[in-house]
């Protein structure tokens, strides 16, 4: 089994914790999913015309754009 095969199978079964009401699921999950978002926005703001924006205002964006959409 691959590492990327290991982290799907954790990711599936946080998932299913979090979705059958499990707190620390729902924690992990999120935790997870902030970090990754954040070294996407790391990435983004390299770029000259992201400059003007900070990693925690763009994860917080993005945040909310994925909240108000589910």
């Amino acid at each position: 089994m691959s590492q990327d095969d290991s982290r799907l199978e954790w990711l599936e079964t946080l998932l299913a914790r979090a979705c059958n009401g499990d707190r620390e699921a729902e924690n992990a999950l999120f935790a997870y999913v902030r970090e990754r978002l954040e070294s996407i926005a790391r990435h983004m703001l390299r770029r000259r015309h992201f400059a003007a924006f900070s990693v925690s205002d763009a994860v917080q964006e993005a945040a909310l754009r994925l909240w108000q959409r589910w």
